[in-house]
């Protein structure tokens, strides 16, 4: 069971004009949202797409009129006065895609898609389900396999190769987002192309550095998903670091992928947990965290997951997270969360700060003997 349902799809097969080799959309199709290919369709393009999406960005806001995420608004807002269908075309004529040559030589068809799926905590009893709206445009040779009414009629029809450009966000997190007077995500395929961009209104695709910090956020989260004990946890740290490290070492960038084998490879030895090469990396799609596929971590970040520093009335302090005694846990610094006080036991070896220590409490000595 695919755990998918969806709500609406609709097609627009695309042909390039032999004169000015311009591609124009024609007749939109409206899907059987209930037919087993349709449905199979949703479910290849939830694990093929959604799971795979590489930068994020936001739509314009406030959002211009008669746009994609302007019309999808006042659709989801009153859905039975302006059914899917009927929003599509308007966008189809309003905004459609300009697209003026390609090296493609078939047709190319635009698919558009609402659908919900079950979440983790979904049960019989308790149903819950997030809603999402998929764009894609496709190569639609042979292998598709639609029909004429623009229907899919197969199930292994979602080939990379012949994805050009997808976008996906989630509806619920839209509504919410605008209901705060605040710009939608919206989250791309690798290589998504100015046009396809500007057919969705989007802009402002993430930057580097809000996708270390929604990385560490992650790695924090997961963890407390997993009820990963704290040797778990810091090993799962060290590993992750280190590869960081190593990534820096020979000037490559990161990619979430990786990040996702090493937290498998430091997990996989607990029987009890259940991790798979590719479960850090779902649970990040799953939770919608905004995680470009590749990035690079400056110093000061990849020291996060190995320090934890603050400021206190006697200076800032930057602390071994794994030198912090718990029960269970040796170390040599110490926390008392009742009353606040932290207790740092520790050696000075290096000589010049030996005797700036002595210095101070021989100057110390000095003055109260005046």
């Amino acid at each position: 069971m695919s755990g998918i349902e969806v709500l609406a799809g609709v097609s627009i097969p695309y042909q390039q004009d032999k004169d000015s080799k311009k591609w124009v959309g024609t007749v939109g199709h409206n899907w059987q949202v209930t037919s087993k290919p349709v449905v199979d369709f949703a479910a290849e393009a939830e694990r093929k797409i959604r799971k795979k999406v590489k930068s994020h960005g936001k739509f314009s806001y406030p959002l211009k009129p008669k746009t994609l995420p302007s019309e999808l608004e006042k659709h989801l807002s009153n859905e039975t006065e302006i059914p899917f269908y009927d929003f599509v075309n308007k966008i189809h004529l309003h905004s459609g895609i300009s697209l003026n040559s390609s090296r493609v030589q078939s047709k190319l068809v635009l698919i558009f898609l609402k659908y919900k799926k079950a979440t983790a905590r979904h049960t019989e009893e308790l149903p819950d389900y997030r809603s999402f709206f998929l764009v894609m445009l496709l190569k639609d040779k042979s292998a598709l396999k639609f029909d004429d009414d623009g229907s899919p009629n197969g199930t292994n029809i979602i080939d990379f190769e012949d994805v050009m450009q997808a976008a996906i966000f989630s509806i619920d997190e839209f509504q919410n987002t605008l209901s705060n007077q605040e710009p939608p995500d919206v989250s791309f395929i690798n290589g998504a192309t100015k046009y396809f961009i500007d057919f969705l209104d989007a802009e402002e695709v993430i930057k580097n550095q809000e996708s270390v910090k929604n990385l560490l956020t992650a790695l924090e989260n997961y963890g407390s998903q997993l009820s990963l004990r704290r040797v778990e946890r810091e090993k799962c740290e060290a590993k992750v670091k280190g590869f960081l490290d190593e990534n820096e070492r020979k000037g490559f960038p990161t990619k979430l992928q990786d990040v996702s084998t090493i937290m498998y490879n430091a997990l996989r030895e607990n029987a009890q947990l259940e991790v798979e090469r590719d479960s850090f990396e779902d649970f990040i799609r799953e939770n919608s965290y905004k995680i470009n596929d590749e990035f690079t971590i400056s110093k000061a970040d990849r020291e996060q997951l190995e320090f934890i520093s603050f400021d206190t009335d006697v200076g800032n302090l930057k602390l071994k997270k794994s030198l912090i005694k718990s029960k269970g846990v040796d170390g040599s610094i110490i926390f008392n969360q009742n009353t606040g006080e932290l207790i740092i036991k520790t050696k000075v070896s290096d000589q010049e700060v030996k005797a700036q220590l002595k210095k101070i409490q021989y100057d110390d000595d000095a003055n109260q003997n005046f």
